[in-house]
């Protein structure tokens, strides 16, 4: 069953007339990540696809809001491209993973991101494409040529990726660095 939409959800309480219970509220407040069930190679059509791929499965899963994908490349990071949440980050099974955009970027992190889409919780370890270090910004590497190929490139420019059992900075940037050629999830953020 498809969850309604933050919007969708800020709507009913107006449409009652009635101001919104406090876990009305707390639904509305937060800004929740999630593993994208689906995998690919290192060829994310670049920034922009992997953000799409973002907003495809939350709209898909009826999840509403806008989407962006925890990827960078030699231009951009979710340091410059994201809205930085005030409001706790949480998965969607109600654990929370950070307080707030400073929290969620001071190398830890409070649970490992291993919830996808759907609400399922994964049952298996999986390395997710970021390219993006702990503080937001891009690792050096110009990965997978800005995550636009998915062939392996002997000169080492492999991008870091995250694993979805891990709260220390290894949740975005855990060695080794795995191969273009090899499939990963990403990490999708709701945007405030």
């Amino acid at each position: 069953m498809a969850r309604a939409g933050r919007a969708a959800r800020r709507g009913l309480a107006v449409l009652v007339g009635l101001a919104a219970p406090q876990e009305w509220a707390e639904l509305v407040a937060k800004a929740e990540p999630v593993v994208s069930s689906s995998v690919s190679d290192g060829d994310l059509g670049g920034i922009s696809g992997a953000d799409a791929t973002c907003q495809g499965l939350a709209d898909a899963a009826g999840l509403g809001g806008s989407w962006m994908s925890w990827t960078s490349d030699i231009s951009t990071s979710p340091g410059i491209r994201f809205e930085q949440a005030t409001v706790p980050y949480v998965l969607l099974d109600g654990t929370r993973i950070a307080d707030d955009w400073t929290d969620l970027t001071d190398q830890t992190i409070a649970a490992p991101i291993n919830v996808d889409e759907d609400g399922n919780t994964l049952s298996e370890v999986r390395r997710v494409w970021t390219n993006t270090l702990s503080s937001g910004l891009r690792s050096p590497a110009d990965a997978c040529s800005g995550f636009t190929t998915g062939v392996h490139d002997p000169a080492g420019n492999e991008p870091s990726a995250g694993a979805t059992d891990q709260t220390s900075d290894d949740w975005t940037a855990f060695s080794p660095s795995p191969r273009c050629d090899t499939m990963n999830s990403i990490y999708c953020f709701e945007q405030q």
